[in-house]
């Protein structure tokens, strides 16, 4: 709560230390002073539910990169490119790149690995080992990723010209990595 009531550098330090608190916490098995720490045999968590928890995560930040390419490209054909002498199609075009990559991203994700994993996560015998590995660490980081992606496919769609440049195509290629 802290993080969403500070300001600037603060507020981006203690978003910072939440996320990875909540890493930590997992890794170290979730200490707690005088009680110890838990094992991931003790960790009752339903496969099924947890992977549908954090699939919605996925879900969210996908949604989000698709609003954001699409409120940029909004902004853009009521702003700059407004003008009878404006070229729309390189824009259009950036868009429809990183439409299609959002919509790729959520291929890769939901059709050839989300369901599967799940699976293996509800029939596993230590589901608090796995959740912790396959869901609990990765998840976050893969969110960080499609934000980048489309932090890269919004500067990209504000000026085509820009995706030469190495740090808009490091966050752009960032997606062809993960693929």
């Amino acid at each position: 709560m802290a993080g969403g009531l500070a300001s600037g550098a603060a507020r981006e330090a203690l978003w910072l230390a939440a996320v990875g608190t909540d890493l930590l916490g997992g890794s170290l098995g979730f200490g707690v002073p005088g009680l110890g720490r838990s094992s991931t045999q003790e960790w009752d968590i339903e496969g099924g539910h947890f992977a549908e928890r954090c699939q919605a995560f996925i879900l969210i930040a996908l949604g989000e990169s698709i609003v954001v390419i699409g409120a940029t490209l909004a902004g853009l054909l009521r702003g700059p490119l407004a003008g009878p002498h404006a070229s729309v199609a390189p824009t259009v075009v950036a868009f429809l790149i990183a439409f299609i990559g959002s919509v790729g991203l959520w291929w890769l994700y939901f059709d050839r690995s989300a369901e599967e994993g799940a699976r293996v996560l509800a029939t596993s015998d230590d589901p608090g080992r796995l959740g912790r590995s396959a869901y609990h660490l990765i998840h976050p980081f893969m969110v960080a990723g499609i934000i980048v992606v489309a932090a890269g496919d919004k500067v990209a769609l504000t000026n085509p010209a820009a995706v030469g440049r190495a740090p808009v195509a490091w966050m752009l290629l960032g997606r062809i990595h993960r693929s």
